[in-house]
This record gives structure tokens, C-alpha cells and sequence, in this order.
């Protein structure tokens, strides 16, 4: 029987090590995808191509629906540009914008129009979703502008620079960071949850804004530039430390459970760099993808790091898995098309990337992404754009709870935090989500995988205004509804 066991657990590991690195499936759109795919909670994907044509696939990459985004005009219509990454609202509702003329859209699961808005400047880069549900819009014509997610309408308009390829940060408190150029200089901003300029960083002047603002499990916000520096903010906008590389940065910083910082540089370089801002390694092996700068690391529950990028060796574009201990290759793919887009990781283990109008899902050891501050771009699977770190779930003690358990938070009444606890049996998908009075979703404080026990997590509801508040919690065995009153 022992010699059974151990012929089986030798088969399966060779099957798969043979598997690691494999396409799983391809899908052919119908132009180019330029950027993250989004994941749903049920495991859908949506992604965009350049024609207009915006795409749901199953978890297996079959087609789901089709939505023809375009604008009319006089005489008829054209279909929009859509180049950048779509992100997922907290009920549901899929938003992303047209590089052509300007239009934004915000699309229901079933594939419904829920309604668009039409802006002066094009919408080039992704949107993103603030703590409360608004909807983050930035333009070629300098302008951030906070959204209602029932309708479109503007909460705040504010010119804050131009964005060019890069996203808003927002962290738990709803402050908003925005790597912009504003006249000939290029500034890390923080901006209110109400649109009023908190700060100003200055990064440098000359070149153009394309690396996204990543956010630390401290506070701490990431940036590269193409000054080849990698940049660590603290909170108050000072500087904490940078990091010079060996060429411009035009990716984007990705944060892994330890805190190590992953960056590429153009044409040359993968850093993991300390949080202390020392270098951990360099792999020079996998080179950034120069004309192709939106490809940015993604980080997998593993630890491993998946990219798109070109072996130094023989100048051939190819994905890569590397390993975080010592950025050694784990393995690489050359798939027929270059690869395009910055990396995500299903729960199933498929790593997503497109390569011109090609979407790769490549077999990998991950289950997903990492439990991590930033381990991707635009953050998370729903490419939301902004983090949960300061309600992040702790785990309290080493006991495995019998049955699932929602506690009354304490303190209740609360102003402005509280903390929240829950007990889970197993290893679950968990998801806690603060809701108001008339059922609108205002928070989402957890949505991942959790092991069992005892946990606990701190809810800051200084954005909100006083009233009562309903927390769900919800996982495939169990659901459970409280009450909670915020008095300011």
C-alpha cells in the first residue's frame, strides 16, 4: 500500500511539474488587449480590445457575452478604443473607458448598459473604485472626477495634472494618490475622499508619468519614474527613501507579503528591493518589456512572481516565473504572441495574459493572488485600485474554531473605528462587506481566502457620516447579517 501511495504522490508531482508553464487556454478577440483582465467573484473575466468590443469569458476562457462599446456622433457611430484595464464596482458593475472620444461606461454583470457619461478629454487609464463605491475617472485634459456609481453624476471635478498611463491608488480612508504632470514637473499627489489636494511629492521634470502608485501594508506609497528611481512616500508626503536603478521605470510597483517590493526597469532589469529601501536581488536575466512598459509584475499565493518580459539572453519576449527567494527563473513560456499586459492570477491557478489579440491562461502553482498589500497593478482581482490595509484581518491565536461565528463588533455605538470578528472552521473564500441603511454597499473590508480560526478586523468609518450600518459576512457555508451604529 505504501508503494502505491508513493508511485501516486511521484505521478502526480511529474504530472504536475509538466503542467506548470503549460497554456492552459487561449482566447482570440477580436483587436488588441492592452491590459489587466478583471475577475469577478463567480470567477468571470472581462477584458477589452481595441475595436470596442467588451468581452465576459468563463472561468475556462469560453465566451460568456459581448458589449459594442461606441459613440454615436452626427451621421452614426464609432466604436470606442478600449485600451485600458476595467474594474469591478462593489455591486457588481463593471466600468472602464474609451481612449477614442471620451466616453465611460459602467455595464451591469448581464451585460446590460447601466449607464455612460461623456468627458471633454479621452480615458486611457483604468478607474477606480473608492471605499464607499464612487468611481474614480481620470482624463487626458488633467481632470479627477469622483462618480456616483447609481448614475454618473459628478460628486467632485479637480484638475490635477495628466495621468498618461498611470492609475489612482486609494487606500482605506479613501485618500487617493495620483502620479501626474502638472506643466513640466511630475508630482505624487494625494488627493481627499471630497477632491481637496493634500499634498504634493515632487518626483522630477522632463518625461512623463506611467508608473502606478502602489500602497503599503504601512501606509507607505510606491511609485517609479523614469528618472530610474523607485520612490517611497510615507502618509505626510515626505520622502522615505528611493531606490536608482539602472534605467527609466515605466511599470509598476507590486508589494509581496513580506513587504518586498518588486519593479522593472526598461530593457533591463527585475528588482526585489527591501522595505527598508536596500536591494534584495536583481535578476538581469528577465528584462522589462520597453515598448510594452504597462507590464507590470503580478505576485501569486506562492510568492512566485509572474511577468511578461525578454530574456536576456537571446532577446526573445517571453512569460516568466520567478522565484522570490533569489529571482531565479522558475519557469518561462514563449507564447506565440509578445506578451502585452500586466499579469493577474485566477483562484484556479491560471495565470492571464494577453499577447495582441490573444488572452493566455498559463498553468501555474499559485491559487490565486497573494494575500498581500499590492500584489498586482490596479491591486486585486476586481482591479479596484485601492487597498483594505487599515481594516486588514488579523488572526487571533492558534485554536480552530467548531462553526462559523459572526460577533457583535465592539465598541457599538462606535467613533470613528470599531473592530469586527468572525471564527471560520476551514480555509474559506470570505468576504465582509459594510452596507447603510438603504442597502447600498459602502465598504468592502475582506474578500479572500482566510484559514480557519479565530479572526479580527478593524473597521475606520471616518468617511462615513453618522447612522445605522448593517456587516455581512459571507463564504459558500455560511452567511450572517449585524447591525452597527456610527455616532459622530
Amino acid at each position: 500500500m505504501k508503494k502505491l501511495l508513493t508511485l501516486f504522490i511521484l505521478l502526480s508531482s511529474f504530472v504536475f511539474a509538466q503542467t506548470e508553464g503549460t497554456i492552459k487556454w487561449t482566447f482570440e478577440a477580436s483587436d488588441k488587449i492592452q491590459d489587466t483582465p478583471a475577475i469577478a467573484d463567480d470567477g468571470t473575466i472581462y477584458t477589452c480590445s481595441r475595436d470596442g468590443i467588451f468581452y465576459a469569458l468563463n472561468s475556462d476562457g469560453t465566451l460568456k457575452w459581448t458589449y459594442e462599446a461606441h459613440d454615436e456622433y452626427t451621421g452614426g457611430t464609432v466604436n470606442s478604443v478600449l485600451t485600458s484595464a476595467p474594474a469591478i464596482g462593489h455591486d457588481g458593475t463593471i466600468y472602464f473607458g474609451s481612449a477614442a472620444l471620451g466616453k465611460f461606461f459602467a455595464i451591469n454583470p448581464d451585460s446590460t448598459e447601466k449607464w455612460t457619461k461623456d468627458f471633454e478629454g479621452v480615458i486611457r487609464i483604468p478607474p477606480a473604485v473608492a471605499p464607499d463605491g464612487s468611481i474614480l475617472v481620470a482624463n487626458s485634459m488633467g481632470e479627477l472626477v469622483e462618480l456616483n456609481p447609481a448614475d454618473g453624476t459628478e460628486k467632485w471635478n479637480v484638475n490635477v495634472g495628466t495621468s498618461y498611463y498611470s492609475s489612482p491608488a486609494i487606500d482605506a480612508n479613501g485618500v487617493i494618490f495620483v502620479n501626474v504632470k502638472d506643466g513640466s514637473n511630475v508630482y505624487l499627489k494625494a488627493i481627499s475622499a471630497d477632491g481637496i489636494e493634500i499634498w504634493e511629492f515632487k518626483i522630477g521634470s522632463g518625461f512623463d508619468p506611467n508608473s502606478s502608485p502602489a500602497i503599503g501594508e504601512d501606509g507607505t506609497i510606491y511609485v517609479g519614474s523614469e528618472n530610474y528611481n523607485l520612490y517611497a512616500v510615507n502618509p505626510d508626503g515626505t520622502e522615505k527613501w528611493k531606490y536608482f536603478t539602472d534605467a527609466a521605470i515605466m511599470s509598476s510597483p507590486v508589494i509581496a507579503s513580506d513587504g518586498t517590493i518588486y519593479i522593472h526597469s526598461s530593457e533591463t532589469s527585475l528588482y526585489a528591493i527591501n522595505p527598508d529601501g536596500t536591494e534584495k536581488w536583481k535578476s538581469s536575466l528577465v528584462w522589462g518589456l520597453y515598448s510594452n512598459f504597462l507590464v507590470t509584475p503580478a505576485v501569486g499565493s506562492d510568492g512566485v512572481i509572474y511577468t511578461g518580459g525578454t530574456d536576456a539572453s537571446n532577446y526573445a519576449s517571453k512569460v516568466f516565473a520567478v522565484n522570490h527567494e533569489d529571482g531565479t527563473i522558475k519557469w518561462e513560456l514563449s507564447p506565440e504572441h509578445i506578451p502585452f499586459s500586466s499579469a493577474t492570477i485566477t483562484k484556479d491557478g491560471a495565470v492571464l495574459i494577453s499577447g495582441d489579440d490573444i488572452l493566455y491562461a498559463i498553468n501555474s502553482s499559485s491559487t490565486g493572488l497573494a494575500n498581500s498589500p499590492w500584489p498586482k497593478n490596479r491591486k486585486d482581482y476586481k482591479n479596484t485600485g485601492f487597498t483594505t490595509v487599515a481594516t486588514s484581518v488579523k488572526q487571533i491565536g492558534v485554536e480552530v474554531p467548531q462553526e462559523y461565528l459572526l460577533s457583535q463588533n465592539y465598541p457599538n455605538p462606535f467613533n470613528p473605528s470599531t473592530t469586527i470578528s468572525f471564527a471560520i472552521p476551514e480555509q474559506a473564500d470570505v468576504k465582509l462587506s459594510i452596507y447603510n441603511s438603504i442597502g447600498e454597499e459602502v465598504a468592502e473590508l475582506l474578500n479572500d481566502n482566510i484559514s480557519a480560526g479565530f479572526h479580527e478586523i478593524n473597521f475606520d468609518a471616518s468617511n462615513l457620516s453618522s447612522g445605522l450600518y448593517f456587516y455581512k459576512i459571507s463564504s459558500s457555508n455560511f452567511t450572517d447579517v449585524k447591525k452597527m451604529l456610527l455616532l459622530k
